[in-house]
């Protein structure tokens, strides 16, 4: 239970990160 909510924890910043990470390639891309 505990490994399962720390791999999510864990995805879930992973997809922010590169979610950030893709929005300020495409701001200084523009």
């Amino acid at each position: 239970m505990v490994v399962f909510v720390l791999d999510s924890v864990f995805l879930f910043l992973l997809f922010f990160v590169c979610g950030l990470c893709a929005t300020v390639l495409v701001v200084f891309g523009l």
